[in-house]
């Protein structure tokens, strides 16, 4: 069901995807030196007025929570410094923890009719690369395209890879939980329709 959301997950799911209308991606890879800063790069039309405006509210009131705080960054020094084989996997705990605040302060922040299916209505999504946390995205969806009046595939297609290129997280696609990437199959071209899923898989290995 295209408009089930709760606290927990919010993110969008395969039936969104014919009333995915733009993604935009929050800057940084949520670490305590680049930590996540959510832009205002989002087409004005992509919500109605009150709710565009509520949600850069929202992004002015966010941003400065998604700093770590002093303490943050001595807590994680100290863990680095006393037994560094952990360090990675605290800084992960921490990073998860930072995205489900914002996930928990988004969904809060809006009406619960504001996530429905009203099949008219215009509304957000949020997702995250469940690895590691280091890479989010707010997709916005407008209820009036469905998948008889669906357009096809809005080309180019930017889509960011997870991770940051080391060792311990390499850089990979999340084809089979990130629907939008997903989405890649529904080219109509043959040719890419029948090699990309291999490609994609073959790219994280």
């Amino acid at each position: 069901m295209r408009g089930r959301t709760s606290k927990e997950d919010f993110g969008m799911n395969d039936d969104c995807i014919w009333s995915h209308t733009h993604r935009m991606y929050l800057i940084g890879s949520n670490t305590i030196k680049f930590p996540f800063f959510i832009p205002k790069d989002f087409p004005r039309d992509a919500l109605k007025r009150q709710d565009r405006e509520k949600l850069l509210r929202f992004i002015d009131d966010e941003n400065a929570k998604l700093q770590y705080t002093w303490l943050e960054s001595l807590s994680f020094l100290g863990v680095f410094l006393l037994y560094p084989p952990v360090a990675n996997m605290y800084h992960q705990h921490m990073r998860k923890k930072k995205f489900l605040m914002l996930q928990d302060d988004l969904y809060h922040y809006f009406s619960p009719q504001f996530w429905g299916d009203k099949g008219e209505n215009k509304t957000i999504r949020l997702g995250v690369s469940s690895v590691d946390h280091m890479m989010a995205y707010i997709d916005f969806l407008d209820f009036s395209q469905t998948r008889q009046n669906w357009e096809g595939l809005k080309l180019p297609m930017p889509i960011l890879l997870a991770g940051n290129g080391t060792f311990n997280s390499p850089y990979n696609v999340d084809f089979q939980a990130d629907v939008f990437a997903k989405s890649l199959v529904l080219l109509k071209f043959d040719f890419f329709r029948d090699k990309l899923p291999i490609w994609l898989e073959n790219f994280n290995t």
